[in-house]
């Protein structure tokens, strides 16, 4: 039981950490993984003044991958206006 608690409550300072951590990113851009030599990386790609940049995010997690691909795919649907057909009313 105090094992459970233990990993429940580390679970939660992961959880609050990776959300501060995407709190703090500029998300006006696309997540991009990079290989550098035996380590796997997360950056986030957008152009600034006609040139693309990467903007180092951490090194690559599940989690933090989703989450980036959440908000990258939120930034779209509210900078466009583009409106998925899922979204469209049909009488």
């Amino acid at each position: 039981m105090a094992a459970a608690y233990h990993e429940i409550q580390e679970l939660l300072r992961t959880r609050a950490d990776l959300q501060t951590r995407l709190r703090l990113l500029p998300y006006d851009g696309t997540p991009e993984i990079k290989k550098q030599g035996s380590g796997t990386y997360l950056y986030v790609r957008k152009r600034t003044a006609g040139k693309l940049t990467s903007i180092y995010v951490g090194t690559y997690t599940e989690e933090l991958y989703n989450l980036l691909l959440r908000n990258a795919s939120r930034q779209f649907y509210a900078q466009s206006e583009f409106v998925p057909a899922y979204l469209v009313y049909r009488r």
